[in-house]
């Protein structure tokens, strides 16, 4: 993320800004909206802005920002009915009533999933904080998938829900054109597109690419490297059915 950009699209006086609170589920080193989130942290840190954030879960530690752990009042220790928790979270008055003052001091909040939208609008109404919602995609969902059988009916039921409450948002970014246009087509709400940014640490240039080839044998051979989780709205059937064209093409290509 390019704040420069964000601030200069959505905010009238971004210099004005102190603290800013970045809302996320689960704050993992393995999702991919965890690492955009956590990229985010570092940038607007380094810029000298007072950064939290807000999750249910989270298995990266900085020095750079606070992580604030959200945690029912009576401990949970099953994995599914902390699913249910978090998923309902936007409904529960008691939660509601303990988290809203937590936002009062902050300028400024992003939202990585649609989990915090409710109680980000209380405070962007209370408070008057500006709100920016981060679109990350809407996945058509999973159909006959057991795994994802309660996500379906929360996508259905819920997300309608919280759809009509981002409207109310100062600005609704999407990190790519391909999800801008997917959101519009859905909801018909409008948004601006910045895209993720490279960690340039992890991905460079000057990264020595024999060690991969090395390791897996391939050598010489033409690569198409991926990086991200397999699902359905990633495209990875359609790198797949490109790769082939390619084999046809490029006798020397190994899959």
């Amino acid at each position: 993320m390019a704040f420069q950009n964000l601030s200069k699209k959505c905010l009238i006086n971004p210099k004005k800004l102190k603290k800013i609170a970045i809302c996320i589920s689960i704050f993992s080193r393995y999702e991919g909206a965890s690492r955009s989130a956590e990229n985010q942290a570092k940038e607007l840190s380094e810029r000298g802005y007072s950064v939290t954030i807000f999750t249910f879960f989270s298995n990266i530690s900085s020095d750079d920002f606070k992580i604030n752990i959200i945690k029912p009042v009576i401990p949970i220790n099953d994995n599914f009915l902390n699913l249910i928790y978090r998923g309902l979270f936007p409904f529960n008055v008691i939660d509601l009533v303990r988290f809203i003052p937590k936002f009062k001091d902050f300028d400024f909040i992003i939202i990585h999933h649609n989990t915090f939208s409710i109680l980000s609008y209380f405070a962007q109404k209370i408070y008057g904080t500006k709100v920016i919602f981060y679109n990350h995609h809407i996945a058509d969902g999973f159909e006959s998938n057991k795994e994802f059988f309660f996500k379906n009916i929360y996508l259905k039921c819920v997300t309608p829900i919280h759809w009509n409450i981002i409207r109310q948002f100062d600005q609704v970014v999407s990190v790519s054109l391909y999800s801008k246009n997917c959101l519009f087509q859905k909801t018909c709400l409008e948004s601006v597109v910045i895209y993720n940014r490279i960690d340039y640490n992890r991905f460079s240039n000057n990264l020595d690419k024999n060690i991969v080839r090395e390791r897996y044998r391939i050598f010489d051979s033409p690569l198409i490297l991926f990086v991200g989780r397999v699902l359905p709205h990633k495209g990875v059937h359609i790198l797949i059915d490109a790769f082939k064209i390619v084999k046809k093409t490029k006798s020397l290509t190994r899959s």
